[in-house]
């Protein structure tokens, strides 16, 4: 659970900022806005950014999120085992993209979404397997009444 919440922090931390505070703040602080924009390219701001500097450069909440549910969900071993590995090395190797040219920064994104996927694809079959097998008292889940032995 916490891993949960400190990746999702992290990976739509950024999201959410960029979309919903960064815009309405353009009209009455453009300065703040282009020093915030500045770090997320990995440029140097004018000004102080304050915590989002921490948030956007770093992706630490991301990339430790990321390794803590990637490795709760291989213990639980629940979902699709090699999903949880490649979200926990695609979150690690994100501290690579610091080092690389901006045009190659994006592929880094591919491994984690393919986990995503993965994680998403295994929670929807063995729930759609769970759910064809599960009776509810005298009724199944369809709604039709289960024949008593």
């Amino acid at each position: 659970m916490i891993g949960y919440v400190v990746f999702g922090i992290g990976y739509f931390g950024v999201q959410v900022v960029g979309v919903f505070v960064l815009p309405g703040l353009a009209v009455s602080q453009p300065g703040y806005v282009n020093d915030v924009l500045a770090v997320a390219h990995s440029g140097t701001p004018i000004g102080d950014v304050g915590a989002v500097q921490i948030l956007v450069r770093g992706g630490f909440a991301y990339i430790v999120g990321g390794i803590i549910f990637g490795i709760a969900l291989f213990r639980a071993n629940v979902l699709a085992r090699w999903a949880a590995v490649l979200l926990s090395v695609g979150a690690v190797a994100t501290v690579a993209t610091s080092q690389l040219p901006e045009l190659t920064q994006r592929l880094f994104a591919i491994p984690v979404g393919v986990a995503l996927i993965g994680l998403g694809y295994s929670l929807w079959r063995n729930t759609r397997t769970e759910h064809n097998d599960a009776t509810l008292g005298r009724h199944d889940l369809r709604g039709t009444t289960a024949v008593a032995e």
